[in-house]
């Protein structure tokens, strides 16, 4: 089954000779999801991370960008971006360009960074006076 050949390629990452660099599976995004995961089955209360009834995460959701080509070949545009992980209301349709839609009635909706040892970046590259 794909499933055991996938979990047997896992047990082995830390064994030589290795078949990939462990990095593949120790790194932020997986760090993130499994953390996402864990929170999605535990409540805590008041915490950031708290999932309302109801809610789902996903991760390397694509979001639609503020920042549109104002002409053809615009360096600065970007069409979309991925967004490490999202927690909330929402429903993602098997065809990944369609991004997430939230339900109706939503009431939660958390977009995450995953990051380990460097810190965020403040502001937006191509809109530095952008006021966020």
């Amino acid at each position: 089954m794909v499933l055991d050949s996938l979990h047997d390629l896992i047990d082995a990452v830390d064994l030589e000779p290795a078949k990939f660099p462990r990095t593949l599976l120790y790194n932020e995004g997986w760090r993130l999801r499994l953390i996402l995961d864990w929170y999605s089955r535990h409540n805590l209360a008041e915490h950031p991370l708290e999932f309302e009834p109801n809610a789902t995460w996903y991760s390397e959701a694509l979001l639609p960008s503020p920042f549109h080509a104002r002409r053809r070949g615009d360096r600065r545009a970007e069409a979309r971006t991925h967004a490490d992980g999202i927690v909330g209301h929402f429903t993602v349709a098997r065809d990944l360009e369609a991004g997430p839609k939230l339900l109706p009635g939503a009431t939660q909706f958390i977009l995450t960074e995953a990051k380990i040892f460097s810190p965020l970046s403040g502001g937006t590259r191509n809109a530095p006076a952008r006021p966020w």
